[in-house]
């Protein structure tokens, strides 16, 4: 089953805690069950996707190991560490380096791009987004 649309994820953030339904993405398919609630902008949700747009492409490490151990990748932590070690041994600490200290990562990033490459969690760049997109969305929602 699909999450919520990015349509729905504006509303929910412009409108906090309000109850509503929407089947057709539309300000004027909205059905408000909170009463006396002022409706968003089409300009206002339209900025509030491209925020969200803009941030769903990051990840935190935390929220990145629980994405990836949901998914079923098995052997992640190791997986990760060997690829380091072979960082490491052509002469390359820095990913390490960066693994360790990193708040967040960009979904696009060359570390995270090399990680979905390696053979035992074979995500390609468009996985690696679609990850980031749906941890973010359940940040938005609240789930764990």
């Amino acid at each position: 089953m699909p999450g919520p649309s990015a349509f729905h994820l504006a509303v929910q953030a412009l409108r906090p805690g309000v109850n509503f339904s929407n089947s057709n993405n539309t300000l004027a398919g909205i059905r408000w069950d909170t009463p006396g609630v002022t409706p968003p902008t089409q300009v206002e949700v339209d900025a509030e996707i491209a925020r969200q747009a803009a941030i769903a492409d990051r990840i935190s490490v935390e929220r990145l190991y629980f994405m990836l151990e949901v998914a079923g990748v098995q052997g992640l932590k190791a997986a990760i560490e060997a690829l380091l070690d072979q960082l490491a041994q052509a002469g390359n600490e820095v990913p390490r380096v960066y693994w360790q200290n990193a708040k967040v990562f960009e979904s696009d990033h060359p570390l995270m791009l090399q990680l979905g490459g390696h053979e035992t969690i074979n995500m390609d760049a468009e996985d690696i987004r679609a990850l980031c997109a749906s941890a973010y969305a359940k940040q938005l929602a609240g789930a764990a």
